[in-house]
């Protein structure tokens, strides 16, 4: 299965759909290896740059990487039970504020 999603299209000249049905169709009317655009390359002056001496400390200090999967899930579960909680304290509140007084 193929997709072609088009977003925020005009109707001008035809439709969306009938627009991605042509750019499928020239898509797979293109002879296989045919180049379409190439790349560019990034900005050299770009790049960053470290300050004098970063180089000899960068084998001594590294940062924090994620969790592993195993010490997460403690964090995951926390974080289900807690929302719970908070939701169900939300729907019990607005059932005590949207109760009828009862006549008598």
């Amino acid at each position: 299965r193929l997709v072609a999603v088009l977003l925020h299209g005009t109707r001008q000249p035809i439709a969306p759909w009938e627009q991605a049905a042509h750019l499928l169709d020239y898509g797979f009317a293109t002879p296989p290896g045919t180049q379409v655009g190439s790349l560019v390359a990034p900005d050299p002056s770009l790049a960053p740059t470290r300050p004098d001496g970063a180089a000899e400390r960068a084998g001594g200090a590294q940062a924090a990487g994620l969790m592993t999967s195993a010490d997460a899930v403690p964090v995951r579960v926390g974080v289900g039970v807690i929302g719970t909680v908070v939701v169900f304290g939300l729907i019990m509140a607005a059932r005590s504020t949207n109760r009828r007084p009862q006549h008598r």
